[in-house]
């Protein structure tokens, strides 16, 4: 096991390692302690040439990765933030090629030390931290090493509506609704949330849905309010997403469930976009042809606002907290 790093030259570094014990029945066996000689910048070039992930070998990083949860201290030879197992399987054969040890941290959450040594480190939380499988019923989960135990447990409990209604509820059939329907989804839910079972869903309520290819749009949080982002903003909405909402037939539906997407739409068109939730809510109460005329969405989409309250009432207070904060200040 590696604990020691020293410098040799610019790009080549000799740590103590330790072979672990062959005979693990003996627990007073310690190992065989030993040193190699490292040729790291020759390691980060062929992982930087050779891997989709990131490679950070830089001081900056190793001196970021030297901590985890726990108090231990311990610089890593360099950083891999693998994207696929491939990246993990080709970063293992080349630190084995050059007699590099080679260790991983998951969430980042260790405390005993287990991942932080002077080796090469595998972080897989930023990239493979992805939950592939939760199933139930034979109670298991296949998820990436990145995974945090809490983010898992959360995706246990928590379902998206669509994904609730198709796992979740036995049998379920949406209430029709006979129309088209521009759909746009957010950018968590393309990439990470099953999109498609939103419109699968849809298409089942009897809607003919024209899912946009549209990106980002535009919002993206607080991101499209920002002074220096808003041209880059209104350029993304205006990509696909605004025309399409534009051109769309007047007693078509605008189908979009994030919030941003919605208030992009609301500010770069005459048209309010529905929630999910929403579209089965018309089906039950305005039946399968849905309402008629223009803007169908018009009574489903209203902005509501908190009423203002009464200026005495706002003024009486003032005067009441000030009475009591002059009163505990004579005391």
């Amino acid at each position: 096991m590696p604990t020691v790093e020293t410098q040799t030259s610019e790009s080549v570094i000799q740590i103590t390692t330790k072979t672990p014990p062959t005979h693990l029945e003996d627990r007073l066996q310690t190992g065989t302690t030993g040193t190699a000689r490292l040729h790291v910048a020759a390691i980060e070039h062929e992982l930087r040439m050779s891997i989709a992930g990131e490679v950070r070998f830089g001081d900056g990083d190793r001196g970021m990765y030297a901590s985890d949860a726990g108090n231990y201290r311990m610089i890593p030879i360099g950083v891999v933030l693998p994207k696929s197992a491939e990246d993990v399987a080709h970063t293992v054969r080349v630190a084995r090629r050059y007699g590099a040890p080679v260790f991983a941290r998951g969430g980042g959450t260790g405390i005993p030390g287990q991942t932080v040594n002077v080796a090469v480190l595998l972080d897989f939380s930023k990239y493979m931290n992805r939950i592939e499988e939760i199933n139930a019923e034979e109670r298991y989960a296949w998820v990436e090493p990145g995974i945090i135990l809490d983010e898992l447990r959360h995706a246990g409990q928590s379902f998206l509506l669509s994904d609730f209604l198709k796992k979740e509820v036995k049998g379920y059939t949406p209430p029709q609704l006979h129309r088209k329907a521009v759909i746009h989804g957010h950018c968590h839910h393309k990439s990470l949330l099953h999109f498609e079972s939103e419109v699968e869903l849809l298409k089942k309520a009897g809607l003919d849905c024209e899912a946009l290819d549209s990106g980002c749009c535009g919002m993206a949080g607080s991101f499209g309010y920002e002074e220096d982002h808003y041209e880059t903003g209104l350029a993304c909405g205006e990509r696909v997403l605004l025309p399409k909402v534009r051109g769309a037939a007047a007693n078509e539906l605008i189908v979009a469930d994030g919030f941003s997407c919605r208030e992009m739409i609301r500010q770069g068109t005459d048209r309010r976009a529905m929630h999910l939730a929403q579209v089965p809510q018309m089906a039950m109460q305005e039946g399968p042809n849905g309402p008629a005329g223009a803007m169908p969405e018009a009574r489903y989409t209203k902005l509501e606002r908190t009423s203002a309250a009464p200026v005495g009432l706002v003024a009486g207070g003032l005067v009441a907290a000030a009475g009591i904060w002059w009163g505990m200040r004579g005391r």
